[in-house]
């Protein structure tokens, strides 16, 4: 078991003591070293900078830090100090000669490694740990950047695998340069590798929030239009490819010039944003809504017939009615919208003639009072119907 008692309490994500309280106890514990008493400190990194870009999008770090966290925990024996050293690095304090420790830390960093591995994802994830074993006194500090300076070292020689202080010492020698100069050239290394993969991540990151923000709407937080027509071509095509059912909805808010004349535009911006918030609640995990324009939405559902289509949005069009609006006025406002629900025909793969479809029926809504949801059968058909007209 693990000493988990701290001044600060633990860190969040890990669970494990947090630095100062980390170094406060290899502080206490560094007091007591000798020959017979020695001390094993271990520095546990994550190696991020091996993932790919596209994987680190895919991946959550915190959750993979737990992961790590909960097998250091487990392999933990009476006494050991664990505690969160760095973003993505973990120590280990434990009294272990420098044997046991090369042992403790290899059999570590395989566990760790394993509880990472998920086959699905197929994304290789490692860590590389740093040794070091003391019989005499040292400083905290002196003893962490020894444990750093092995973890790098480690890093540079391929990832995944420890590093102690004499196989980095073996190194120095095999490769006849000052122990000092080698551990810089793998710390400039290191830090190269860390600094490309972070750019190129935070790169991309960039590029995603600019093309989310183009696709966006600002107002309703919805799909915008131009997104909207990209993404609703994809959805024909694999349709027509699949030959599975696609349908699509119209909405328009009824009334919604009077709301602004009668009212003010602030007022018109919250009964959009209702009518939105409604749709990215109400409608399912496969479908998706975007804003058409003006006081106009789509809701596009793949592999759904006109009939589910029809229920999907008679359960949304009744919860939009039941929304109240506050207003600048003593008086709430009540929204309604008009729905027309068409279903894509095998043969039908123009985006203009879909819209079309439905934006007559979103008409025929209107015509019978609005308020409702209308729905066309097929194709060249000139019978529009409401739903729950017999």
């Amino acid at each position: 078991m693990f000493e988990d008692s701290s001044w600060i309490g633990p860190d969040p994500t890990t669970g494990l003591l947090r630095r100062m309280d980390f170094e406060y106890k290899l502080y206490k514990l560094l007091l007591n070293v000798d020959q017979d008493n020695q001390l094993t400190l271990l520095h546990i990194s994550y190696d991020l900078e091996t993932i790919s870009v596209e994987d680190k999008l895919r991946i959550r770090i915190n959750n993979d830090l737990r992961r790590i966290a909960n097998t250091v925990k487990r392999r933990c024996r009476q006494g050991y100090v664990a505690g969160r050293i760095g973003p993505a690095d973990i120590g280990v304090i434990a009294h272990l000669s420098l044997d046991d420790g090369e042992v403790y830390a290899k059999g570590l960093c395989d566990e760790i490694q394993a509880e990472l591995w998920r086959p699905k994802k197929g994304i290789r994830k490692t860590v590389s740990i740093g040794v070091i074993t003391t019989t005499s006194v040292i400083e905290g500090q002196t003893a962490l950047h020894e444990a750093e300076r092995c973890m790098i070292a480690a890093k540079a020689m391929g990832h995944s695998r420890i590093c102690t202080t004499q196989q980095l010492a073996d190194q120095s020698h095999r490769a006849g340069i000052p122990l000092n100069l080698l551990s810089l050239e793998y710390r400039i290394r290191v830090e190269a590798e860390r600094t490309a993969s972070d750019v190129a991540f935070q790169t991309r990151q960039t590029i995603l929030d600019y093309i989310h923000k183009a696709e966006t709407d600002p107002l309703t937080g919805l799909n915008n239009r131009g997104y909207l027509d990209k993404r609703l071509s994809r959805e024909i095509d694999n349709a027509q490819k699949n030959s599975i059912p696609l349908s699509i909805a119209l909405l328009d808010a009824d009334d919604f010039g009077a709301v602004n004349k009668n009212f003010d535009y602030p007022t018109g911006d919250l009964v959009l944003r209702a009518i939105s918030d409604v749709l990215r609640q109400g409608i399912r995990t496969t479908d998706w809504a975007a804003r058409y324009g003006g006081e106009e939405f789509c809701v596009v559902m793949p592999g759904t017939s006109l009939a589910d289509g029809v229920r999907v949005m008679e359960r949304c069009r009744q919860t939009i009615s039941e929304c109240s609006i506050p207003t600048n006025k003593e008086e709430s406002l009540r929204v309604t919208v008009s729905c027309g629900v068409i279903e894509r025909a095998e043969s039908e793969s123009n985006l203009n003639g879909l819209y079309a479809r439905a934006s007559n029926a979103v008409q025929f809504a209107k015509q019978k009072g609005k308020d409702r949801v209308a729905f066309q059968e097929m194709v060249g058909s000139s019978t529009i119907k409401i739903f729950g007209d017999t």
